[in-house]
């Protein structure tokens, strides 16, 4: 089996998402980590638990952004 055998696999097995939809929704909840009484650190995903989280933000935001630029669906890999 070939390096890009094994890619072409492990890709298929991830779950994509339009970062349209999901975009807004993180939006909502990260405004409401805001108003809250959290440390700053948790507010801006900045905490090694976290980390994953804020990561999916960078990468959806990322790929939301590509998508209008480039004025057609960039999914981004939910893991």
């Amino acid at each position: 089996m070939e390096i890009r055998d094994i890619r072409t696999n492990e890709s298929a097995k991830l779950k994509y998402v339009n970062p349209a939809e999901v975009v807004p929704k993180l939006t909502k909840i990260i405004a409401l980590a805001v108003q809250s009484n959290l440390p700053d650190k948790v507010k801006n995903l900045r905490t090694n638990i976290l980390r994953k989280h804020r990561e999916r933000w960078i990468s959806a935001l990322f790929c939301y952004g590509m998508s209008k630029m480039l004025k057609t669906t960039v999914y981004v890999a939910s893991y």
